[in-house]
């Protein structure tokens, strides 16, 4: 049918073949519905079950009720007749007439009445929001391939299509406007018909009126919306707000630049306010509304911002504020800063800032001064008309509740954690197991009492112990099991051991029993298994904590695996600040978290989260060096971490010096790669295996890949004589150090040859993530090499055999197989959406997939993007990055972009 509509619209004639053509359009529309009721109703109704299970399991801030556009919203009105006035009314479509608000939480209406229906779902308002904010009127619109990466990355061609058309078809009735969205290859919104808010920003920014386009952002873009099962939407989000976020500062500071010039202290401390607490913790921002408030004759008021300020960086970041605050401080408080009254038309002087010759330091804590009190200043104030006092007690007002609420929250959080002799989660955990020996039951507990205190060796000897007292001791097997790891030869026959016992022992015991052991084997059950558990346990925080692995490396869910970890954080807050007082979960529940949010790429929010426990526990070992692992993935913060690290050795933590050398090797310094390894002490056998894969780390990174190899030999034969089944892996540094010299033939042997190495474990998952794992990696160095043919039915034979694996990431990697077949056939469109659908985790895992993205995206002209999936790589911990993508190489395709012309992409 399209292709009939096409050849009678390129007739010469087209004038009389108009109605016919609709007629055809119509039909054809029409027949589309027909054939996608089955297809995309599937979609939809996933769609639903999807945001329903999000819903129910989002944390308590994401579930509020959405804050509500900000009534009176100004926009930019007849720029050209008055382009000096910001000519601000509120926004009112007119009749007939559709309005998206993106500017805060997503908003459609249509003729001011709020839309409801299926086009309202949060996957098609995300629709609905990239149209508006990444096809603006007098840019092209964006491509169907381009909408199916960002919101269904996975879901097949068929299946993506199929669901794309049916959005737009429900978006469209539910809108009752057929022109609401225009085009076929490239879709955009019909101006005629839509109004948005971000347009009505970007044309003010176009038309100099730069006070109109600072008003008509009101919150970040989007804000509080989220699409977790779309991450490249959501990355395309953060790039979008960003952006917006510097042209709103940029146009905010010219506004009161400007009202400066004109005199107009009233609006230079209005948009001050405005870019401070838009950022409450830059110290630029601090100091810009200090002085404007000064110069309105506010200096009490501009001591009490910058003491706020000071309190929320430290409670916040854990440091001082920056020199330049303090030193305003100092000069406000001594009279060196002073009100002037300036001409209209000539800038305000600068203030002169003096510190005196000595200061105390500031209090660690609260909102007391800065320093210590000054002598009151000679001059006196100018006194504040009503106006400016107005604001600047609004001002004071909004910063002291906030550093109020923040520790009001910290508050919440010890409060609502019950007493750990009265939690029915602790309770429920240390309930007496089924056991016929008192002595058994002895040992088990002190056991328990040894795991929480970290003393793993005492804990082992104690459960077997244990053991040797009650063979039958179920749950003292699964606990050694779980201490010894998988790795160990003693694993599976303890798993086997405890398995056979179920039938002996209480429901919950089985339960557990049978979802660890489901868990072991990566059956695709334990999820639902698990649900069950904290179904009829909801107080036990331990199978609260553990069910979050399953929705975490299964299924990708991170909602839920945050949800459920913060939540055990949550309820054993109190615990925290007891430490070697029985067990605290809430401590075991941070190094989780942190898991999840390095799997997805959200390393400040992994900050904030260690920087919180540590205000409750200062003394936390396991949290300082938590947060030097954070803190290491970002080379200009290497010196914070080296504190970090100093703090967790100083309370009883020496193995956080690692990351030290983890950071050296990152960096490429060899002088401080030996400096810190020389501080590590460990057993001979497993500091020779560290040093060698550290040191390969190091060489690529220097680029010194001939010693890289050997010390990849090296590591791979002390590796191999290990009675466990990581030599089994142990050539993979090898053969990525071959791939990176150009022997990528070489490096495929050796992953063929692991792929097909028969394991003693017996479980098909466990066969299948072996085979779907190092097939992809023997698929990219043959790829490498120059060799594409078979990478089309490889990637068809990985669709089949990943879904066995029971990892998420298994069931993804076929993606970027055939992502490498479309570019050797040069499809670099349809390769982009490939390589996209086959990262699960950005910063983990396969990185080497990214650089390949980031390649074909630089050779589309997308290099922005090509760069944000690059750092996300850049930010990976050892097992991710510097395993399958050295720093070198990822710093070298940086500046390939940064170039007028880069060859990217094969």
């Amino acid at each position: 049918m399209r292709h009939l509509h096409g050849e009678l619209a390129r007739l010469p004639d087209r004038r009389g073949l108009r109605h016919l053509c609709s007629d055809l359009e119509a039909a054809d529309r029409q027949l589309q519905q027909q054939l996608l009721a089955d297809r995309g109703g599937r979609a939809e109704q996933e769609d639903r079950v999807r945001d329903q299970r999000v819903h129910e399991h989002l944390p308590l801030s994401r579930t509020l009720p959405a804050r509500p556009f900000p009534i009176g919203s100004a926009v930019y009105s007849s720029p050209r007749s008055r382009p000096n006035d910001p000519g601000l009314t509120s926004i009112s479509p007119a009749r007939n007439t559709l309005l998206i608000k993106v500017f805060g939480p997503p908003v459609l209406l249509r003729d001011g009445v709020p839309v409801s229906g299926a086009g309202t779902q949060r996957r098609r308002l995300a629709l609905l929001a990239a149209l508006a904010i990444g096809a603006p009127p007098g840019r092209a619109g964006l491509s169907r391939e381009r909408l199916l990466a960002l919101l269904w990355p996975e879901a097949d061609d068929e299946r993506g299509r199929a669901a794309l058309s049916q959005a737009l078809y429900a978006i469209r009735r539910d809108l009752g406007a057929d022109d609401a969205i225009t085009g076929s290859t490239e879709l955009r919104l019909n101006p005629d018909r839509v109004r948005c808010d971000y347009w009505e920003f970007v044309q003010a920014l176009a038309d100099g009126a730069d006070s109109a386009a600072a008003a008509l952002r009101t919150a970040p873009l989007l804000d509080g919306f989220d699409l977790p099962e779309a991450r490249a939407f959501g990355f395309w989000l953060e790039e979008q707000r960003a952006e917006v976020d510097r042209r709103w500062r940029e146009a905010t500071e010219r506004t009161a630049e400007q009202a400066a010039r004109r005199g107009d202290r009233d609006e230079v401390v209005r948009w001050r306010r405005a870019l401070a607490n838009a950022d409450p913790l830059s110290g630029r921002t601090a100091t810009g509304l200090a002085q404007a408030l000064v110069e309105a004759g506010e200096r009490e008021a501009a001591l009490r911002h910058l003491r706020v300020h000071a309190a929320l960086v430290r409670q916040e970041l854990d440091s001082e504020p920056q020199e330049e605050v303090t030193r305003l401080a100092e000069a406000i408080q001594q009279g060196e800063v002073a009100a002037t009254t300036p001409p209209p038309s000539a800038p305000a002087p600068a203030a002169r800032l003096t510190p005196p010759a000595a200061t105390e330091p500031p209090p660690a804590v609260g909102v007391e001064p800065l320093s210590s009190p000054a002598t009151p200043p000679a001059a006196a104030p100018v006194p504040p008309t009503r106006r400016t006092g107005v604001l600047v007690g609004l001002s004071a007002l909004v910063v002291i509740v906030t550093a109020i609420a923040i520790r009001a929250l910290d508050r919440e959080l010890a409060l609502a954690a019950p007493a750990p002799e009265l939690s029915g989660a602790v309770a429920a955990s240390d309930t007496a197991p089924t056991t016929s020996s008192p002595d058994a039951l002895r040992l088990y507990r002190e056991a328990v009492r040894a795991m929480a205190d970290g003393r793993r060796d005492a804990a082992a000897a104690q459960l077997r112990g244990a053991l040797g007292a009650d063979p039958g001791f179920a749950m003292a097997a699964l606990q050694l099991a779980a201490l010894l790891g998988n790795d160990h030869p003693d694993f599976e026959p303890l798993m086997r051991q405890a398995m056979r016992r179920t039938g002996d022992v209480s429901r919950r015991e089985a339960l557990l029993i049978r979802a660890s052991w489901l868990r072991h084997m990566d059956d695709p059950g334990v999820g639902p298994l698990m649900d069950t558990l904290v179904t009829l346990y909801p107080d036990d925080l331990g199978i609260r904590m553990h069910a979050a692995g399953p929705a975490l490396y299964q299924y990708a869910d991170f909602p839920r695996a945050r949800a459920l970890l913060e939540g055990v954080w949550v309820a054993d807050s109190q615990q925290v600040a007891r430490r070697g007082r029985g067990r605290c979960f809430a401590c075991e529940a941070l190094a989780h978290l942190l898991t999840v949010h390095q799997w997805a790429d959200s390393l400040p929010a992994a900050e904030r989260m260690l920087r919180r426990h540590l205000r409750l526990a200062p003394r936390d070992p396991l949290a300082w060096a938590l947060l030097a692992d954070v803190l290491e993935r970002d080379e200009r913060r290497h010196d914070e971490m080296r504190a970090a690290i100093d703090s967790a050795v100083r309370h009883g933590r020496p193995s956080a010096r690692t990351f030290d050398i983890s950071a050296a090797s990152r960096r490429g310094d060899r002088a401080g790669f030996e400096r810190a390894l020389a501080g590590v002490g460990s057993p001979a056998s497993e500091r020779d295996r560290s040093e060698a894969w550290s040191r390969a780390i190091l060489y690529r990174n220097t680029g010194d890949l001939e010693a890289a190899l050997r010390e990849a030999r090296r590591y791979r034969a002390s590796v191999g004589s290990l009675p466990t089944e990581a030599g089994l892996t142990a050539g993979t540094m090898e053969a990525i150090v071959l791939l990176e010299l150009g022997r990528g033939r070489e490096a495929a042997a050796i992953w063929d040859s692991i792929a097909r190495y028969p394991r003693t474990r017996s479980a098909p998952s466990h066969r299948a993530r072996q085979q779907v794992w190092f097939r992809t990696l023997a698929a990219t160095a043959r790829f490498e090499a120059g060799d594409t043919t078979g990478l089309a039915a490889l990637a068809d034979s990985l669709a089949v055999l990943g879904p066995q694996s029971g990892y998420a990431r298994d069931n993804a990697l076929h993606h970027h197989v055939r992502g490498l077949a479309y570019v050797g056939r040069g499809w670099l469109e349809e390769a982009v959406v490939e390589f996209q659908r086959g990262i699960v985790f950005p910063s983990m895992g396969f990185t080497r997939s990214n650089w390949h993205l980031a390649r074909t995206l630089a050779a589309l002209g997308r290099t922005d993007e090509a760069r944000r999936w690059l750092e996300a790589a850049r930010r990976a911990p050892r097992d991710g990055s510097p395993l399958y993508l050295s720093q070198r190489t990822i710093r070298a395709t940086l500046a390939e972009l940064d170039r007028p012309a880069s060859p990217a992409g094969r």
